[in-house]
């Protein structure tokens, strides 16, 4: 396609205002009767494809200034992350928290509104049912949510597998088929100040909604400005309940936050139960006690996951990720040996095996994390298994405990939410795109490299983790606000399974990974992937010379005429250059490999310089969070990590560190194919060679190696999965 002309002037506000409302994705969905069914055996071509508009891009860029200045109107300041002090961070992270109870009473109501009954048996074909819920439909048409909760949504929704996961473990499947509504969201929002202003009739719906679910009057307040005006956030008080029982679990209320940072947003969390038993119960089995919560005199968040791991192993819903790893639907099948059902069902037996050899002041005493490594004595294709299943539960932010009856969402999305912003700032601030006289030609041209990526993406051969640039992972990002009609495309594409889009990747990856992206990115395509004249891709050029000695021929011709083309190309700015490499999901894992990789990386070099400047993301400061965002893993976890957490890319249905073990075979063809070894290589991006080892001959990337190869390191690559998902069951699927 030939490149936009660069002369035509045309702002945010003149798109959106000469945009037909067809133009979002998000309005053709809502026009339409059925869902847009998938054809995961065949391959769609990529002008039938869910990819976004122009309009949908602005209206999410728009969107992202509105987070912006609700954040600033919230703290009473503009200052971007590492100018705010560590008191405004915590109340910062404190409204975050009640963000995300305000939003899974929004998902909560609405499925009680829209299912006549909650099934605990996953029904995973659901997805595929082109039938739309007429009263799903009809409520979500006439609300809009407060922007505090679109927030969480957004960050949620860019989470791929694991929002599918939540959404269907929870029975309601509907709302992961959801799109969020851009064509709506963005006639809200103020083309001046931002700010987000919603129809009466809207708000009123939204509350009529909340009513029968919810009883405190707080918490049917809308905006989330006059929520702070009715009780100052750090003074707000909330109950905890139990998931199996649905008791309190505490005496009293508890504050979200408080100066001596035992409140419920608090990382050192405390309050006493309901009651002590331990003289009743002494002697007794655990058979006797009416609930396991009556176990615990002093609940901490540690406890609180503890019980969760309880609550699931002794339920019949799949243990939390089984359907982000093991989907037979948004993943290629590969092995029938592991569903969702089967895999969890194995890790349950375990712990219960566990659980009930323990005594109980053992079980009382035991942190969680060494109550999962005590799970032990297994074969360590299942240890893994174990450790992939069993490790998120540790850092779960368990905030819908404070909703009686809410969706069970273990997922920190305070962190979700936090880590986006890194993205939302370099949006608002750094590029400023929407403000930009060429922003129809910056999204043109990045809309035409987005398709050049999702073809890369793809690919059925591909076997390293891809690393997107500023302008396509805003795109990116969009494609994934409507989860059901990324999915779609991407089980319609070569590769005919999910690609995950981690918010967790360590630093270490982002180096090896974004090379890697920008040689196959003009090998297939005969264009330079990025070209920055910031500080930090300077440094990434100088440090490989040779292989960027095109740039350095200041005499060159061709350099010259390479040089004008990039100048005056739209997304050029002499501050940040062409095109900047997304770093915003990046974390540190405590590894010993990962922290070698990254004393040598010039991204983690980079970032590390940025890191002695903000106590926001990087700075270990135990009084600010519940889970780090930038350190979401302690050294005390890091055992069940090997070197790797997820990786951003996968085309098998998995992506975890090591590939746990449940893939067979030391090379993978593409196809899921493989041939001897300990796993198959890296499952369409895995982790590429990030952490070492395991890349060549003899290091099991062909017939009759060991480990991880194809492409892949010790790190991970390759999943195990597929199967089938787990059958029967009503509830809220997607019928009329």
């Amino acid at each position: 396609m030939d490149p936009p002309r660069y002369n035509q002037v045309l702002d945010f506000i003149a798109i959106l205002g000469q945009s037909d409302p067809t133009a979002f994705q998000s309005y053709n969905y809502s026009i339409q009767h059925e869902y847009p069914s998938i054809q995961r055996d065949k391959v769609t071509q990529i002008n039938s494809k869910s990819l976004p508009t122009i309009a949908d891009v602005v209206a999410h860029l728009k969107l992202l200034k509105a987070f912006g200045a609700l954040k600033a109107k919230v703290l009473g300041t503009t200052s971007v992350i590492k100018d705010l002090n560590p008191a405004q961070h915590k109340y910062w992270q404190v409204f975050i928290t009640n963000a995300v109870r305000r939003f899974i009473i929004f998902v909560s109501a609405l499925r009680k509104y829209s299912c006549d009954t909650v099934s605990t048996v996953v029904r995973e074909d659901i997805f595929f049912k082109v039938i739309k819920n007429k009263k799903f439909e009809s409520m979500m048409s006439q609300i809009m949510p407060p922007l505090d909760v679109i927030m969480v949504w957004h960050a949620f929704l860019l989470n791929p597998k694991t929002f599918y996961d939540s959404f269907t473990r929870t029975d309601f499947i509907v709302f992961a088929k959801y799109p969020l509504p851009l064509d709506r969201i963005h006639g809200c929002i103020d083309n001046t100040t931002f700010e987000f202003n919603v129809p009466e009739i809207y708000r009123e719906n939204y509350s009529s909604l909340l009513q029968p679910f919810i009883n405190d009057p707080n918490d049917l307040i809308f905006d989330p400005i006059d929520d702070l005006l009715a009780v100052r956030i750090t003074d707000k008080q909330v109950n905890i309940y139990c998931p199996r029982c649905q008791k309190p679990l505490t005496l009293y209320s508890v504050p979200l936050s408080t100066t001596s940072e035992t409140g419920f947003a608090d990382p050192g969390f405390e309050a006493y139960s309901t009651e002590d038993i331990d003289e009743q119960i002494r002697n007794n089995p655990y058979s006797q006690v009416e609930c396991i919560c009556l176990l615990t005199s002093v609940w901490n968040h540690d406890q609180l996951r503890k019980l969760q791991l309880y609550h699931d192993v002794h339920g019949d819903t799949e243990l939390s990720h089984a359907y982000k790893y093991f989907s037979s639907i948004i993943s290629r099948v590969i092995s029938i040996r592991r569903s969702p059902y089967l895999a969890s069902s194995s890790v349950k037996s375990y712990v219960k095996n566990r659980w009930n050899n323990l005594q109980l002041n053992l079980y009382k005493e035991m942190s969680l994390v060494n109550l999962i490594k005590s799970v032990s004595s297994l074969p360590d294709e299942e240890k893994r298994l174990k450790n992939l299943l069993l490790r998120s539960y540790l850092q779960f932010n368990l905030i819908y405990f404070t909703v009686r009856g809410g969706i069970k969402i273990g997922e920190d999305l305070v962190g979700c939410v936090l880590r986006q912003e890194r993205f939302v700032e370099k949006m608002n601030t750094t590029v400023n795109w929407l403000h930009s006289p060429f922003i129809y030609q910056t999204l043109s041209e990045s809309s035409n490299r987005y398709v050049n990526f999702f073809h890369m993406l793809t690919s059925s051969d591909l076997k390293q983790m891809l690393v997107p640039t500023l302008d396509i992972d805003l795109m990116w990002h969009t494609h994934q606000l409507w989860n059901y009609g990324y999915f779609k495309d991407c089980l319609e594409s070569p590769c005919h399974t999910g690609i995950d889009h981690d918010d967790t990747v360590d630093e270490n990856k982002l180096d090896d990974g974004y090379e890697f992206t920008r040689k196959l990115y003009r090998k297939l395509f005969n264009q330079e992937y990025s070209i920055c004249y910031c500080h930090s891709c300077i440094m990434r050029r100088s440090a490989t010379t040779n292989k960027f000695s095109f740039w350095m021929k200041s005499g060159s011709k061709q350099m010259r005429l390479e040089e004008k083309t990039i100048v005056k190309n739209p997304l050029f700015s002499k501050d940040e250059g062409f095109s900047h490499i997304s770093t915003h999901n990046s974390i540190k894992l405590p590894t010993s490999q990962a922290q070698m990789k990254r004393r040598k990386s010039i991204t983690a070099s980079s970032l590390e310089k940025d890191r002695n400047n903000s106590h926001y993301y990087y700075l270990p400061n135990s009084s600010l969070f519940v889970i780090l965002p930038g350190v979401p893993v302690d050294s005390g976890m890091s055992a069940l990590y090997a070197n790797t957490l997820c990786c951003s890319i996968v085309n098998a249905s998995s992506s975890y560190g090591n590939c746990g073990g449940l893939c067979k075979g030391g090379s993978r063809d593409g196809q899921g194919n493989s041939t001897g070894g300990s796993c198959g290589g890296s499952s369409g991006g895995g982790c590429g060679n990030s952490s070492g080892g395991g890349n060549s001959s003899g290091g099991g990337n062909s017939s009759g190696g060991g480990g991880c190869g194809g492409g892949s390191s010790s790190g991970g690559g390759c999943g195990g999965g597929g199967g089938c998902g787990g059958g029967g069951g009503g509830g809220c699927g997607g019928g009329g």
